[in-house]
């Protein structure tokens, strides 16, 4: 199959920007597409974030937007069975949704798809009925896969059980995350910081499960000891309204920037001095990577696996103590001194976090797999 150009259907909710989706599409811009395509299937009917990106590297997406409506989950079945009974060409899914893979993956297995893997991108779950229910589909994720593939070793317990599964890292690209001084120059004269105040930085959808509340409480708690202190937040979502209230409520306006969604994430990390991530739970987060890779200190909840721990300067604290903890980290983390930002970069390279290298395994084992090569691993363990 060598030199033959493979169509890889990527399953996925919607190409947003977030941690799956740019470690998809940082995958996507580095293999050799001559070689190996992706295309999409998307399960929300509107155009998102990296849709026309995709469409200019040649990718095609389909859509069946079932996420906008749960409640016809049988005109979702069908909706999969017409589908790849249509689409006859692939002969490779990669499932990057585990709720839905039960479904998606027993039509693909039902209209001839050989290789149909299972990606998992998270380790636990909310305690809500609607949590226990996902984590019920999840956990049937693996029925029609051929392949098992995780972020990390806890993502993959919690998807595959004792099966075993292949670790595939959440690399980045290293050079357009390295620290760039002047970089942090202009985004604080742009967000109107001052250059000696402290500057704290989250990457992330305003999810339930990303606790943006417990990072307000954080920030209270570091105004006390540092009042020039500066919460910068990258993101969207169903939440951001409720934390833009709390954050009123608690007459922080002047020490938070909103910045919502960034094509340009790495310019936040260079103008910050920390980088925290109190998560519920996490797969593996890029933005984790992504931060180190910028030589921010890093600081994770319990709940973050500890994969993600690439620098010296990225350490837990607890999200089930008082926020005054964090607080003490932080300014104990606070390094004025800047010439040590640059070692970032050469660590996540030498912890194999480069997305050219994964990419390359990823060209490797696509092809190796559309070429009926059953017994290969996946790239990046």
């Amino acid at each position: 199959m060598s030199g033959a150009r493979v169509r890889v259907l990527q399953v996925v909710p919607k190409m947003q920007q977030g941690g799956l989706e740019n470690f998809i599409m940082s995958l996507y811009r580095n293999v050799d597409r001559d070689q190996v395509q992706f295309d999409f299937l998307e399960h929300y009917s509107d155009d998102q974030f990296f849709d026309d990106e995709i469409r200019s590297l040649g990718g095609l997406i389909y859509r069946i937007p079932y996420m906008e409506r749960k409640d016809r989950f049988f005109d979702y079945r069908n909706d999969l069975d017409r589908f790849f009974n249509e689409h006859r060409e692939f002969s490779l899914v990669h499932g990057h949704m585990g709720t839905t893979a039960l479904f998606y993956l027993q039509a693909a297995q039902k209209w001839g798809v050989a290789n149909r893997i299972i990606h998992a991108h998270e380790s636990s779950y909310i305690r809500s009925v609607r949590g226990y229910v996902r984590k019920a589909l999840i956990q049937q994720s693996w029925r029609h896969a051929t392949q098992l593939l995780a972020c990390s070793g806890s993502a993959g317990e919690y998807y595959f059980g004792n099966r075993p599964f292949h670790i595939v890292r959440n690399a980045i690209d290293v050079q357009r995350f390295r620290f760039d001084m002047d970089t942090r120059i202009r985004i604080r004269q742009n967000l109107h910081i001052d250059e000696q105040a402290l500057v704290l930085c989250h990457v992330g959808r305003f999810a339930a499960e990303k606790n943006h509340a417990y990072l307000i409480d954080v920030l209270e708690a570091v105004k006390k000891l540092v009042p020039s202190v500066v919460l910068v937040m990258i993101g969207e979502g169903e939440t951001k309204a409720d934390i833009q209230a709390r954050v009123a409520q608690s007459h922080l306006e002047e020490n938070v920037r909103f910045v919502g969604v960034s094509a340009d994430p790495e310019w936040y990390y260079s103008a910050s001095d920390v980088f925290l991530l109190p998560s519920l739970y996490e797969g593996l987060p890029l933005t984790g990577v992504e931060a180190q890779c910028n030589g921010l200190p890093s600081i994770f909840s319990e709940t973050v696996p500890s994969d993600v721990f690439i620098s010296q300067a990225a350490h837990y604290c607890s999200i089930t103590g008082p926020a005054s903890g964090w607080a003490e980290e932080i300014v104990k983390d606070w390094d004025r001194d800047l010439s040590n930002r640059a070692s970032g970069l050469k660590a996540v390279q030498a912890a194999g976090f480069d997305v050219r290298e994964t990419a390359k395994h990823m060209q490797d084992y696509y092809l190796r797999l559309a070429s009926g090569d059953k017994a290969t691993k996946a790239g990046g363990q």
